[in-house]
């Protein structure tokens, strides 16, 4: 089975993408949707075929995984792994783990950083960034801001984090919108990381914890020692919040300004 190609499309939230800045493509096997971004300079259509092919391997390999441990896609908490697991498996297990969650809570950035890499190590590419369900992986020559979209949120759109070059993660939860599993309510947690599985499964491990407005200034101080988390970002209601060494910069667009902002 191959994954099918398309030119990007759909997801309301890609819109904000800079399209001059990066070639973007989709890929798509089974409920996998996956936007690519390859710097332009770099494009040639072998890096869509070849990464379409290594997202039906890493699915496979995968689903082989969970049909050996079917633990591995229902819990809820950090779990042991099978001696052979697959690396993919191994990354998400991992990302669970530091943050107390599933393993299933970091699967869509663990896909996203198997395929950034895997790019980037067979072609020559200078940026690159790979999407899944709003969770990225990305590839930097220099400074990208990359907006945080929360839904019909009154903060949806902005504001985002200031990446500066290197490799990073960047993750999105929700309680109220989207297919992530949370047992909260906000509107959107999202978090950066220099690991892309970290920053998903943290994600998803600040969004359990607040159930609105009134608990955002107290998750953030939760996770004022989490050294894996870079920049966080939370809004719930009329309240929204940011603490980190990333920066925060407002976009374009003029509107709401967080409240109980601190940024260190």
């Amino acid at each position: 089975m191959a994954a099918s190609m398309a030119p990007a499309v759909a997801k309301s939230y890609r819109r904000l993408v800079n399209d001059e800045r990066f070639r973007l493509f989709e890929l798509n096997h089974r409920e996998t949707n996956l936007l690519v971004g390859v710097d332009q300079a770099s494009w040639q259509a072998a890096i869509a075929v070849a990464a379409g092919a290594e997202l039906v391997r890493l699915r496979a390999g995968l689903d082989d995984y969970i049909g050996r441990q079917p633990a591995f896609a229902s819990s809820w908490e950090p779990l042991r792994l099978l001696a052979d697991a697959p690396p993919l498996a191994v990354a998400m297990a991992a990302a669970a783990r530091l943050a107390g969650v599933g393993p299933m809570a970091a699967v869509a950035g663990a896909f996203a950083a198997a395929l950034r890499d895997f790019i980037a190590s067979r072609f020559t590419v200078v940026e690159l960034f790979v999407e899944n369900g709003g969770d990225c992986a990305l590839l930097l020559e220099r400074e990208l801001v990359v907006g945080i979209v929360a839904g019909d949120s009154a903060f949806s759109g902005r504001h985002g984090f200031r990446l500066p070059p290197g490799r990073w993660g960047v993750a999105s939860s929700a309680g109220r919108l989207g297919h992530s599993r949370s047992l909260g309510q906000a509107d959107v947690c999202a978090v950066a990381a220099v690991d892309p599985a970290v920053a998903d499964a943290l994600a998803t491990a600040v969004g359990n914890r607040v159930g609105g407005a009134h608990d955002v200034a107290a998750v953030l101080e939760h996770y004022r020692a989490q050294p894996e988390i870079l920049g966080l970002y939370i809004a719930a209601g009329k309240v929204a919040g940011c603490r980190g060494r990333l920066p925060l910069c407002p976009l374009a667009r003029a509107g709401c300004e967080p409240r109980n902002v601190n940024i260190r």
